[in-house]
């Protein structure tokens, strides 16, 4: 899985983390985080040998792109307007405080948030770490 967003990891990393997690059934184990001049590559290496490339594109350039590589078949997906995705979400807000059932789980919104601050570790100390559930 390949994903390029928008700004930087603490903005709009959660969009491709909550994306990767709605799809798949997995643990992200560790993080490094590879700093270019214009941009940040982050590389989740999680359970089952899968890895996910996130990379943070800075203001300058309007990317929700999302790439799944298998053996049989590929997918890309371009999200070009930002305002429908948002009304979408605040319905999805809205049923939530209707419902009182949450959009997404206690278990994926953890591990959203875990390895957001991993991220930012990795890329605070150029090196690989660990993601620790809380």
């Amino acid at each position: 899985i390949r994903a390029a967003v928008i700004n930087d990891w603490e903005k709009y990393g959660i969009h491709m983390l909550d994306a990767t997690l709605g799809i798949l059934d997995i643990d992200i184990i560790d993080i490094n985080c590879i700093k270019h001049n214009s941009y940040d590559s982050y590389f989740l290496y999680c359970s089952d040998n899968l890895t996910v490339q996130i990379d943070t594109l800075g203001s300058n350039i309007l990317a929700f792109s999302y790439e799944i590589f298998g053996t049989k078949k590929c997918e890309k997906f371009e999200i070009r307007d930002n305002f429908t995705s948002f009304k979408r979400m605040l319905g999805c807000f809205i049923d939530q405080i209707k419902t009182k059932e949450p959009a997404i789980s206690w278990d994926n919104m953890s591990k959203s948030i875990s390895t957001l601050i991993t991220g930012v570790n990795a890329r605070n100390t150029a090196s690989r770490i660990k993601v620790i559930y809380e």
